[in-house]
């Protein structure tokens, strides 16, 4: 995340599609893989992170832009998600794979009202029952 982040800023010519984004645009996309950084989604839906991994989630969306910041990460998640394994369209984000994602967007939408521990668990019960 951190070398993209750096070679959009100082090597344009590595990300050439960064050249043509507006100040704003590349402010989300930092921001985007940012929270990527510290949370992993699809390492959660994997069942390899903890609650203590929702919590630091938590601690950087409120510091960041709050609400808005979470609604780009999940965008950017599901450009991220459905590029996995390359190819035309997408021979990840089948409908399969896609069950398991939205439960983990649902799960991230009660970031703000929910517990962290309500939150892991509540995924992997979801994933359980799909």
């Amino acid at each position: 995340e951190r070398a993209i982040t750096f070679l959009m800023e100082c090597c344009q010519q590595a990300v050439p599609s960064a050249t043509h984004l507006s100040d704003k645009a590349m402010e989300v996309i930092k921001s985007a893989l940012e929270v990527h950084e510290t949370f992993n989604l699809a390492q959660m839906l994997q069942g390899e992170n903890v609650p203590g991994s929702v919590v630091k989630l938590k601690e950087l969306i409120r510091d960041a832009e709050g609400e808005e910041a979470l609604r780009n990460y999940m965008l950017f998640l599901l450009g991220f998600m459905s590029g996995v394994s390359g190819g035309e369209g997408s021979r990840f984000m089948n409908a399969k794979n896609a069950e398991g994602f939205i439960a983990g967007v649902r799960m991230l939408q009660q970031l703000t009202s929910s517990t962290p521990r309500g939150i892991y668990w509540g995924l992997l019960v979801a994933r359980a029952d799909a």
